[in-house]
C-alpha cells in the first residue's frame, strides 16, 4: 500500500494531530519541512498584518486627516531665523510649545502608564538668553531646548548639538507646513513598499528564529523518543519539531492579537510545553527500537 501524500493545507491540520503523518515524515527531506515552516510563517504574518491593517484601511481618511492635523502644530506667530550657526526668534523668551498642543492626551497617558514616569509639560522651549544649566533644563520641564547656538535634547541623557550645521534659513509656519506636506506625501507613497518589506523581512527573521528554536526542541523530541523507545535520530527529531510548532505558532498569534483585551499573555514556557505534549501524542506510530 502506498504512503499517503499530503498537500500544504492538509499538512497544516495533520501537523496538529496525525500519528500517521508524523510516522511518514522520515520519507520527507529536511528542506521540505523547512519550506513548510516558511509557508506557515508567511500565513501567520499575513493573518496578523490583515487583522491589523483592515481597521487602518477602513479608517484611512480619518487617520490621514488626524496625522495632518497632528503635524500642523507649528505656531502661527513664531518665526525663527538661523544665520551663521546662531538663532533668533521674534517672540518674547522663554517661549514654550506645550506637549498638550502636539501630543494627544491618550498618547501621553499611555506613555506615563508604560514608563511609570511623567510626560514633560513642554515639548520645546526657545530661550536664547538664559545660559544652559541642567537645573534650568529640569525647571523648564521640556524635551528640547533651543538656545542661541545649541539645541539640547533629552534622550535618556541630555545631549547637545551645535546649530552650526543648520543652514541659513527663516523658519515660519508656511516654511514648516510645506516641508511637512512634502514629507507626508512621500511617506504615503512609500507605505505600501514599507509594508511589503516589513512582511518579507519579518517572515525571513521569524523563520530563521523558529529553525534555531527547533534545533533545541529537537533535543526534547529525542528525549521523548528515547522514553517511548522509538527508533528516532536527530534529523527525524528536527523535522518533527519543525512541524509540531504549527499549533503553538497560531496560538501565539492569537494571544498576541487579543492580549490587550484579555490581559492574558500566556504563561512561562507554554509554547515549548505544548509542543512537547503534541510530540508525545503524535509519535505512537513511529517504529520501535529493535
Amino acid at each position: 500500500m502506498s504512503k499517503p501524500t499530503y498537500g500544504f493545507f492538509s499538512s497544516l491540520t495533520h501537523s496538529v494531530y496525525s500519528p500517521a503523518f508524523y510516522a511518514g515524515l522520515s520519507q520527507k527531506t529536511t528542506m521540505a519541512s523547512v519550506w513548510y515552516l516558511l509557508r506557515v510563517t508567511l500565513i501567520l504574518f499575513l493573518l496578523g498584518a490583515l487583522i491589523i491593517l483592515i481597521p487602518i484601511v477602513k479608517n484611512w481618511d480619518t487617520i490621514d486627516q488626524s496625522i495632518q492635523n497632528a503635524l500642523n502644530v507649528y505656531p502661527e506667530d513664531l518665526v525663527l531665523t538661523f544665520q551663521d550657526g546662531q538663532m533668533t526668534s521674534n517672540q518674547v523668551e522663554p517661549y514654550f510649545i506645550e506637549s498638550k498642543e502636539i501630543v494627544p492626551e491618550q498618547w501621553r497617558e499611555d506613555f506615563m502608564e508604560s514608563t511609570s514616569g511623567e510626560f514633560p509639560k513642554n515639548i520645546v522651549v526657545i530661550d536664547t538668553v538664559t545660559p544652559y544649566t541642567q537645573e534650568q533644563y529640569a525647571a523648564y520641564d521640556v524635551l528640547v531646548w533651543l538656545s542661541k547656538d545649541t539645541v539640547y535634547i533629552e534622550d535618556e541623557a541630555i545631549t547637545s548639538r551645535p546649530l552650526s550645521d543648520v543652514p541659513n534659513a527663516v523658519v515660519d509656519k508656511t516654511f514648516v507646513d510645506e516641508k511637512i506636506a512634502i514629507w507626508w506625501g512621500q511617506m504615503k507613497t512609500a507605505i505600501p513598499f514599507l509594508v511589503v518589506l516589513f512582511i518579507v523581512v519579518g517572515v525571513v527573521a521569524i523563520t530563521l528564529f523558529r529553525m534555531i528554536y527547533s534545533v533545541i526542541l529537537a533535543v526534547g523530541v529525542l528525549i521523548i523518543g528515547s522514553i517511548m523507545k522509538l527508533n528516532l535520530d536527530f534529523e527525524g527529531s528536527y523535522k518533527i519539531a519543525l512541524h509540531v510548532i504549527t499549533l503553538p505558532s497560531f496560538l501565539a498569534l492569537a494571544i498576541m492579537l487579543t492580549s490587550r483585551y484579555t490581559g492574558f499573555y500566556g504563561f512561562p514556557f507554554w509554547f515549548t510545553l505544548l509542543s512537547l505534549l503534541l510530540v508525545a501524542v503524535n509519535l505512537k506510530n513511529l517504529p520501535k527500537k529493535a
